[in-house]
């Protein structure tokens, strides 16, 4: 049971159980038995659910970060685990660097597969996904890596979703149909990631693909990180309009996305492998890696 006392009714009480105190009578806690005093300044931290009801059609319900177990179906707490004891999640920030489909060339061996795309997903953008640890540094990218040998999947993203909510959805709901209740053309078609099949998964079961959670999710196409040399992409933050992907022989499939972006600024890893490239032609001969890129 709780009671509600305004500050002299608080003061009085304290008094109270302060004279309880040395009599040696009552409980030496504050507000022993079954009452519990709280002063007005501190029911803001218990409030009723009648008073939060103006507030429910902007209170959501969100996910956190755990370890999974696709077998189980359920999160996979530290001690369930049959190895891999305090190894937690790693959250990582996906860098998003849209293909700029209006800049391929013919020759370019991913334009067969930007033509598919676009026939088969009118509209929806196509995205390079990188995973970076430090998101501050994305003001120097210079240009983006991807491994020749690498197999890469293009998945469709989830659709752009509303806020958690009853009345924004039924609202976002409404802004996508027309007067006759179809779905409106203006609604906004679901994006297009190129990443590797292992990031994939993981991206699968955080509801950033439109397959839901997936442990094999089924990619649109299936393309080779060489026919992805040469590709144009928009970055965000990027000091230069046009960013290329050239070959990087380090990079590992299952680490990531499969997609690294380069800041050779604040890495060595990519100074080094930018000058490579840059000193030596019969590497860029090679892949295939033209002088302007």
């Amino acid at each position: 049971m709780f009671s509600f006392l305004t500050e002299r009714e608080g003061e009085r009480e304290r008094e109270r159980i302060r004279e309880k105190r040395k009599r040696g009578t009552g409980n030496s806690k504050v507000g022993g038995g079954k009452t519990r005093v709280f002063l007005p300044s501190q029911n803001a931290l218990r409030l009723s659910p009648l008073s939060l009801s103006p507030c429910l059609s902007t209170l959501g319900q969100d996910k956190r970060a755990a370890v999974f177990s696709p077998k189980d179906g359920q999160p996979c707490a530290d001690h369930d685990r049959a190895s891999g004891e305090g190894v937690g999640p790693q959250e990582y920030c996906l860098v998003k660097m849209r293909v700029r489909a209006e800049e391929l060339e013919a020759c370019c061996g991913f334009s067969a597969v930007a033509a598919r795309l676009a026939a088969s997903h009118p509209g929806s953008p196509i995205f390079l996904l990188a995973a970076t640890l430090r998101p501050e540094t994305m003001f120097g990218q210079t240009n983006c890596w991807a491994l020749p040998a690498g197999e890469y999947g293009v998945y469709e993203g989830a659709s752009p979703s509303s806020p958690s909510s009853a009345s924004a959805s039924a609202s976002a709901a409404a802004a996508a149909a027309d007067s006759d209740g179809n779905p409106s053309s203006s609604a906004s078609p679901p994006p297009l990631y190129i990443v590797g099949g292992h990031a994939a998964r993981n991206m699968a079961y955080q509801d950033l693909l439109a397959s839901g959670p997936d442990p094999s999710p089924a990619p649109v196409a299936v393309v080779s990180g060489q026919a992805l040399l040469g590709v144009p992409l928009s970055a965000p933050r990027a000091p230069h309009g046009t960013l290329f992907v050239l070959p990087l022989l380090t990079i590992s499939m299952t680490k990531g996305t499969g997609i690294v972006t380069s800041v050779p600024s604040d890495s060595p890893d990519d100074f080094a492998a930018l000058r490579d490239l840059k000193q030596k032609p019969a590497l860029r001969a090679k892949y295939g890696v033209k002088d302007e890129w």
